[in-house]
């Protein structure tokens, strides 16, 4: 049963991190093209527990990095993400 509460979780934080790397990268090809970038899906993605990949993939891209409400708030929500994780990895079932 361990094992399974273990795997779900890190399955979980895996999909919503390469979700962000996508989304990440589909807004960095939209507004190289000019298009109008939403910050919506960056923030929702952020919340849902992907922050650490936002927050990286933003520097390595060299995207948004102007926008000060995500530079403060992707490191913020990434600290709570780490916290919530690893109350999850230490909770005995």
């Amino acid at each position: 049963m361990r094992f399974l509460y273990y795997t779900v979780i890190s399955v979980y934080f895996l999909a919503v991190n390469l979700y962000s790397i996508i989304v990440i990268n589909r807004q960095k090809q939209n507004f190289d093209e000019g298009e109008q970038v939403n910050d919506g899906n960056i923030v929702l993605s952020g919340f849902l527990g992907g922050a650490i990949s936002i927050y990286t993939f933003m520097l390595i891209k060299k995207y948004r990095l102007s926008n000060l409400f995500l530079m403060v708030a992707m490191p913020v929500l990434s600290a709570v993400s780490g916290f919530i994780l690893y109350y999850l990895f230490t909770v005995r079932i």
